[in-house]
């Protein structure tokens, strides 16, 4: 049986949580060489903050 693989994950949360996850998934990526990518989705008050920032890939969601 062939064991499926992922490469992109959304991040739905904002908080501390998000940011040590995304930290997790850069280590990972680094161990296995293969890219987790992370795509977090924000509003306009949100767009400069480390969760955002940190992410592979950012979708705003505006106000």
């Amino acid at each position: 049986m062939k064991k499926e693989q992922f490469s992109r994950i959304a991040i739905l949360n904002r908080g501390e949580a998000a940011i040590r996850f995304m930290r997790a998934a850069r280590t990972l990526s680094g161990i296995h060489g293969q890219p987790l990518e992370t795509v977090s989705f924000y509003t306009k008050p949100d767009e400069s903050a480390l969760f955002v920032r940190m992410a592979t890939h950012a979708i705003d969601l505006g106000e």
